[in-house]
């Protein structure tokens, strides 16, 4: 088990809040796309990281 200095807890508070609001905004850039878009969107981003993983092996 392991517990965070109080250093270590504002880390943690600053990157939750950052995580959150990075979130958000990922929301709202995704809520402008239809779904066949966001389909096409997934798409990409699969055949893209079997690319990425086949050139790693």
């Amino acid at each position: 088990m392991y517990h965070l200095t109080s250093e270590g807890k504002t880390v943690a508070a600053t990157h939750d809040i950052l995580h959150k609001q990075v979130t958000s905004d990922y929301e709202k850039i995704l809520s402008t796309f239809s779904d066949t878009e966001l389909q096409v969107v997934k798409l990409f981003i699969q055949r893209l990281s079997d690319h990425l993983q086949d050139s790693l092996n």
